[in-house]
């Protein structure tokens, strides 16, 4: 499912679901695609990475917990991630 994508297509947030009857388990995600894969400049900070989080957040995932597939080229390991990280740790106490 889209759950949004920029104006200029240049980035957009899906969210899929499904289950594996067998084994008794389900599973839900989402994925920030681009055609780079790399994390879109437009949504390294203020209100494109505002808007990137409320996508995120409609399907129930906070950005702490996206995994970013290399530290070599994602924004996920960056500097400015790895701050933001350790001042919004993750609500261990729900």
């Amino acid at each position: 499912t889209i759950v949004d994508a920029m104006d200029d297509l240049s980035w957009c947030v899906l969210h899929y679901s499904g289950a594996a009857r067998r084994a008794g388990q389900s599973y839900v995600g989402a994925l920030l695609c681009t055609a780079d894969g790399q994390w879109p400049e437009s949504g390294k900070s203020g209100e494109g990475l505002e808007r990137i989080r409320k996508a995120f957040e409609k399907c129930d995932l906070e950005l702490w917990e996206l995994f970013g597939g290399s530290t070599e080229q994602s924004f996920m390991w960056s500097e400015s991630f790895t701050k933001w990280a350790e001042e919004n740790p993750p609500p261990l106490d729900r």
